[in-house]
Parts: structure tokens; C-alpha cells; sequence
């Protein structure tokens, strides 16, 4: 009785909570908040009825029981449940039954932890907060995409609220879920900077959170998006100080960059110079030993040396974008997947005309830095992590914002709309693209 009674009043809460937020929103894009929140909410409960019903085990499921195994620990032992908390190199075995025992496994887990406390322990609940947070994340960059594009309002949406496999990988009860909320809050940060707009005193807080977060959970993610970030800002900024500077913007913006990111190598043991290969050879071998070779990606030779990784770049480059292919597919849900990639291919090589010309545009640097982001992750992503299914759940820390590359302005979707305009038997624009599920495959 008293759980049920929690569960009603978490659930009056969060709904409470998003009808304040939904209040708050401006009218052109009040349209597109409710759908696009019960997307997110329902790839929660997908997430979870994969894992448990289909799966039977798995990340989310174990992230769930080391929550309610801490929420029992805060209720019976809050002495040792705050040191277990609040010192860095806490013993374990203060906690007692913990699975995930990786630092960023264990900082998560800490959050899930609170949930379990709050929520009683029920997994449904736990994963709607959680998509919620998510949910944020992406709106807010959203909001900020179409301030600054207000012609981009149906990629952005497709891009950061309704594209299927981000949807899913980033909902329910996985780190990828407030690893992309934060992301996304950086990076509408980031927009906000280059395009000369204030700063409010909360998105400053939310930012040094999410930052936290963001780091915490996936460093490489916020570890490739800062120093393009701030190198982006220092170009922008020398740019309004001295106009002339334009016509050397993006030789200028690569030695800075250059720069930043020797000075990034330092402040994460894994992004040591000496060690970076070895980390990418050595997670590549270890995803190897445990992934069927019809699903994975194999690289010739792959060694912890320069010259092999430069070597095997632009295999994993493809790999990183559009990997499965259709033809690589073995059951349904693989299949579901090439096609989404095969899609996706289309869009892009269709886009690029209209990337050229987005290069002509004030807007050039931004663009430079998002292709720069895509392409530095999507390589390093596919070459350290091989299996096709885990590299689909992790690219999602780029793939929002190539389909946004890829849609906006793209002449075959103008072609669509403008075509669906003049005959409308044709039907709606090519904005549904329509809901796919991925599973690791």
C-alpha cells in the first residue's frame, strides 16, 4: 500500500513537472513537446521490456538491482552509505552485492541509487525520471537549434527528439541516457556562444553539471565535443575582433585546435599520448574475444602504432556512420537496423550539396565543427569497439547530430515537401521516418 502510494505521488510529480515545463514553452514549439516526451517514455519501457523480456539480463537490469541494493544501504546504514558516496576510493564492500564496480559504472549506479530510494525500488518508475531527465537534454538543444535555425524545425525535431535509435539508447535505465542529456545541454551552450547570445545564470549551473555528468559517464564523448567547443568559441570571438580574420577562419581554427586537443590528452589517463593506441587496440581485442564475427567489424591487423590505426581510419570511418549494412543482417531486428543506416546513407549523400553550400554561409565554422566532431568519433568509436550492436548504442553521441547534417536543407527532402505541397495525395512530408528498434545484435 504505502509503495503504491509513493509510486502515485512520484508519477503526480513528474507529470507535474512536465506540465510546468510545458508551460513555459513558447507556442511554435508546444507542438511538438508532448509527442515528443511520450516517444522518450516509451523508449524507456522498450528498453526495459528488451532486457527483461527478451534478453532476460543485461546492463539496465543490474543497474537497477545495484540501485535498490544502495537505497537499502541509505536506509539501513546512511553512515556508511554516505562515505560510500562521498569518498572517491570508497571500499566496496561498504556496499555489499554491488555488480558494477567500474568507476563510471559506479557513478551511475550512485544516481540510480537515490531513484531506487525515491522511487521504491520499481524499475517503470525509476525509468520514467530518467527519460524525462533525457528528454530535457534534448529539447532544450532543440530549442536552441531552431533559435538560431528557424528553417531547421523539422530536421531538428527528426534529429534530437523522434530519430528512432536515439530515442531508444538514450532512454530508461542506461548511461547513455543522462550521458546524452548532458551532451546535448553542453552543446546548446556551445550554439548559444557561437551565435552571441546570452548566457543565463542557470544554464551556467546546469552547464558545470553537465559537464560533471557528461564526464563521469562518457568522457570521450565530452572529451572530443570540448576542445572543438573551444576552439570553435576562440575562432568566433577572434573573428568579431578582427573581421579580415574570415578568409583564414578554418586554417586558424585547426592549429588552435591542434592545440586544445594536445592539452586534452592530459586529463584523462586513457588519452595519454603513450597509452591512447594501446586503450583502442586493447578494447578492440577484448570486444573481439567475446562477439560473433558475423557481427563485427575486423580490421587488417590492427596495432597500437600510428601508421596502423591511420591505416584502418576509413574502414572504421563507415563503419562508425553506416554499419550494419542491409545485407549483413540476420534476423529482424538487424535488418530493422541496415535499414535505418541504408536510409541514413541516402540522406547523407543526397546532403551534400547543400553542406557545400552551408560551407558559404556565415555559419561555416559551426558546421566545420560538427563534421570534425562526427568524424573524430565515429572513427575512434568503431575501431575500439568492433560489435555492431554495442557500436550502435554508443554512437548515438554523434548520430543526432549527422541525421541533423543530413536533413537540414537537404534538397531531396525540399524536393519531398515541395512535391507533397503540390499533390497531397502524396501524403506527409518525409519527416516520419517511423519507429524502429535496434537490440544488440
Amino acid at each position: 500500500m504505502i509503495a503504491a502510494l509513493t509510486i502515485l505521488i512520484d508519477l503526480s510529480i513528474l507529470f507535474g513537472v512536465a506540465w510546468w515545463v510545458y508551460n513555459k514553452q513558447p507556442e511554435p514549439v508546444k507542438f511538438f513537446y508532448w509527442p515528443a516526451l511520450g516517444f522518450k517514455l516509451l523508449g524507456g519501457l522498450a528498453v526495459g521490456w528488451l532486457y527483461f523480456y527478451h534478453y532476460g539480463q543485461g546492463d539496465t537490469i543490474f543497474y537497477w538491482l545495484d540501485g535498490k541494493v544502495l537505497a537499502e544501504k541509505i536506509m539501513s546504514d546512511p553512515g556508511g552509505a554516505w562515505n560510500f558516496y562521498w569518498e572517491e576510493n570508497a571500499d566496496l564492500q561498504l556496499i555489499s552485492g554491488v555488480v558494477n564496480d567500474t568507476p563510471r559504472s559506479l557513478f551511475f549506479v550512485k544516481i540510480i541509487g537515490v531513484l531506487a530510494l525515491i522511487c521504491v525500488g520499481n524499475y517503470w518508475m525509476m525509468s520514467g525520471i530518467i527519460s524525462f531527465l533525457s528528454f530535457l537534454g534534448a529539447w532544450y538543444l532543440f530549442k536552441k537549434i531552431l533559435h538560431s535555425f528557424p528553417s531547421s524545425r523539422q530536421a531538428a525535431a527528426i534529429s534530437f527528439l523522434f530519430y528512432p535509435s536515439v530515442v531508444f539508447w538514450s532512454s530508461g535505465i542506461i548511461k547513455e541516457s543522462l550521458g546524452l542529456s548532458a551532451l546535448f545541454f553542453l552543446a546548446g551552450v556551445f550554439l548559444t556562444f557561437m551565435t552571441n547570445e546570452k548566457i543565463s545564470s542557470w544554464e551556467w549551473i546546469v552547464g558545470v553539471l553537465s559537464l560533471w555528468i557528461g564526464w563521469n559517464l562518457k568522457y570521450y564523448w565530452i572529451g572530443v565535443l570540448m576542445p572543438i567547443a573551444i576552439t570553435s568559441v576562440v575562432v568566433s570571438l577572434l573573428k568579431r575582433g578582427r573581421p579580415r580574420m574570415v578568409r583564414f577562419e578554418l586554417m586558424i581554427w585547426i592549429g588552435l585546435f591542434l592545440i586544445f586537443l594536445s592539452v586534452a590528452t592530459g586529463i584523462h589517463p586513457n588519452f595519454y599520448p603513450h597509452r591512447f593506441l594501446e586503450v583502442i587496440v586493447q578494447n578492440n581485442q577484448e570486444f573481439m574475444d567475446l562477439t560473433d564475427p558475423k557481427n563485427a567489424v575486423h580490421y587488417r591487423d590492427l596495432q597500437a602504432t600510428a601508421s596502423s590505426v591511420i591505416a584502418n581510419s576509413p574502414k572504421a570511418l563507415v563503419a562508425g556512420l553506416f554499419r550494419p549494412f542491409v545485407w549483413e543482417a540476420h534476423n529482424l531486428l538487424s535488418m530493422t537496423a541496415g535499414l535505418e543506416n541504408f536510409i541514413l546513407l541516402l540522406l547523407v549523400l543526397s546532403a551534400l550539396p547543400s553542406l557545400i553550400n552551408f560551407f558559404k554561409t556565415p555559419h561555416r565554422l559551426l558546421g566545420f565543427a560538427m563534421i570534425t566532431y562526427i568524424i573524430i568519433l565515429a572513427t575512434f568509436l568503431a575501431l575500439s569497439t568492433p560489435n555492431l550492436g554495442t557500436l550502435s548504442r554508443y554512437k548515438i553521441g554523434f548520430l543526432p547530430f549527422l541525421v541533423f547534417l543530413a536533413l537540414y536543407k537537404n534538397p531531396l527532402i525540399v524536393w519531398w515537401n515541395t512535391a507533397g505541397k503540390c499533390h497531397p495525395q502524396i501524403g506527409p512530408p518525409f519527416a516520419q521516418i517511423g519507429d524502429r528498434s535496434w537490440k544488440l545484435f
